[in-house]
């Protein structure tokens, strides 16, 4: 069942970017995956009642420096921004459609590149390395951009 499921999705997705425009069939695909996902994780839970234990900061948190905390923001926050948008401009652009459709695509992706590549960072310990690399991805999509 699941095979012919996936089949009708990937068959409606196409026919979805014929007919109205690829950035919807985008879209299209996102909601679908979400809502299959969603019935797939769902479909036979039983829903049990869980013990309530207080929210607690990590350990890692409390030991933190206010030097470390400075630095991941600034890594974590203007930086992320501008690799997140010269990293979106440049796969825009590599895409073959309209200037246009390259904008809605972009709008789509700039924000979920900005979120997960955030989570990444906060979540490493390797602050540097990652900064690093953010560093050399803005490098890399701005020479393809403006050389």
């Amino acid at each position: 069942m699941m095979p012919v499921a996936s089949l009708l999705v990937a068959a409606a997705i196409k026919l979805w970017a014929q007919r109205v425009g690829i950035e919807f069939a985008v879209v299209y695909t996102f909601l679908t995956l979400t809502f299959t996902a969603w019935l797939t994780t769902t479909s036979g839970v039983t829903f049990k009642a869980v013990k309530r234990t207080p929210p607690a900061l990590p350990k890692q948190f409390l030991h933190t420096s206010s030097t470390h905390k400075v630095v991941t923001f600034i890594v974590a926050g203007p930086l992320t921004l501008v690799a997140a948008c010269l990293v979106t401009i440049a796969l825009a652009s590599l895409l073959p459609i309209a200037r246009n459709e390259q904008l809605i695509m972009g709008a789509f992706v700039y924000p979920l590149l900005i979120a997960v590549t955030t989570y990444w960072l906060c979540s490493s310990d390797r602050l540097v390395r990652n900064g690093l690399l953010l560093l050399a991805t803005s490098g890399a999509s701005g020479a393809y951009l403006f050389l």
